[in-house]
C-alpha cells in the first residue's frame, strides 16, 4: 500500500472563523498536520488548540522549514491562480504534498510562492474572483480526498 501524506501550510491567514473552520475541514479529512506561517499578520493562536487529531506547527524560519521537508520529498503546491496553473480535478497530487494557502485578501506570500512546485486553482463561474479560504482548503482537501479513494 502507498503511503499517501498531505500536509497544509496557511501563510499569514488572520480570521479566527477562517482558522476554526480549516481546524475542522482538516480534521474532517483525515489531514494530520498544519503548519501555520506568519510574516505579517497576527493570528489567535489559541483558536489551534491541541488536538489529538491534528498537530498544528508555527514556521519561525522559512528556509529552515522548506529545506527539511524537501528533504523528506514533500512537494509544495500553491493553491493560485497564474497562467500555468492547473485546475484542481486535473492535478495528480504527489504523494507527499503540502498544499498552500494564501491570507485573506492578499493570497500567497512572493517569497512562498516561489518555493513552489506547482501551482493549481479551483475552476470559476461569474464574478468572483476566488474563494474564502476556509472554503477553498474543503474543496481542495475534498479532491485529495476524493483521489485516494479514501
Amino acid at each position: 500500500m502507498i503511503e499517501h501524506t498531505t500536509e497544509i501550510f496557511i501563510d499569514n491567514a488572520w480570521d479566527p472563523r477562517n482558522h476554526k473552520a480549516i481546524l475542522n475541514l482538516c480534521v474532517g479529512f483525515g489531514i494530520k498536520k498544519i503548519y501555520l506561517y506568519h510574516s505579517y499578520n497576527r493570528y489567535e493562536r489559541e483558536m489551534y488548540l491541541a488536538n489529538e487529531d491534528l498537530n498544528v506547527e508555527d514556521i519561525s524560519d522559512l528556509s529552515e522549514f522548506y529545506e527539511q521537508k524537501k528533504q523528506q520529498d514533500f512537494k509544495f503546491i500553491a493553491a493560485d491562480f497564474n497562467e500555468s496553473a492547473k485546475k484542481t480535478y486535473d492535478f495528480r497530487f504527489p504523494q507527499k504534498s503540502i498544499v498552500v494557502f494564501g491570507a485573506e485578501k492578499l493570497g500567497i506570500s512572493p517569497e512562498i510562492k516561489n518555493l513552489c512546485d506547482y501551482t493549481i486553482y479551483i475552476p470559476m463561474i461569474g464574478l468572483v474572483q476566488s474563494y474564502n479560504i476556509s472554503v477553498s482548503v474543503g474543496i481542495f482537501c475534498y479532491e485529495i480526498f476524493k483521489q485516494r479513494n479514501l
